[in-house]
């Protein structure tokens, strides 16, 4: 059975490597530019999404409300590479992500866009909430990724 079962690891990791998948919590991601056209034709609008060695994969379909708890916690979160990596999503289209952001920040109607991170080939267009605008703009740290 040790041996079936050491087999079957290297079957599983062999085929994750292929479909440029990892497994994150127990939940297997697959690389963003991989499935981007399925995910703009799709009947779902959000999803899990992990940034991992500067690509963004995505994991389970989500509804809007999870969607939101989950950029939203982002900022309570208080190790920074966690709430950076582990809390984003990924929206269908660019209206859907802007939906999200204008919900879950922490300041009525302050949102920010950035286009793909230039350095990062596999990245993609986002928005950030803001935190707060006392004094200075504070950024959250979940992205909400959109085609």
């Amino acid at each position: 059975m040790p041996i079936a079962l050491g087999l079957s690891e290297a079957l599983i990791s062999a085929l994750l490597a292929i479909l440029h998948a990892i497994v994150i919590g127990g939940i297997t991601c697959v690389i963003v530019t991989d499935i981007i056209e399925k995910i703009k034709n799709s009947s779902y609008e959000y999803y899990e999404a992990y940034i991992y060695n500067g690509n963004v994969y995505i994991g389970r379909a989500i509804d809007f409300f999870t969607a939101k708890e989950r950029v939203q916690a982002a900022d309570f979160e208080r190790d920074d590479n966690k709430a950076k990596f582990n809390y984003n999503v990924f929206c269908k289209n660019y209206e859907l992500a802007e939906k999200l952001a204008l919900a879950a920040t922490r300041v009525y109607g302050m949102i920010e866009h950035h286009s793909a991170h230039k350095e990062s080939p596999n990245y993609y267009p986002h928005f950030h909430t803001v935190i707060s605008n006392q004094w200075i703009k504070i950024l959250g740290s979940a992205h909400i990724f959109h085609p």
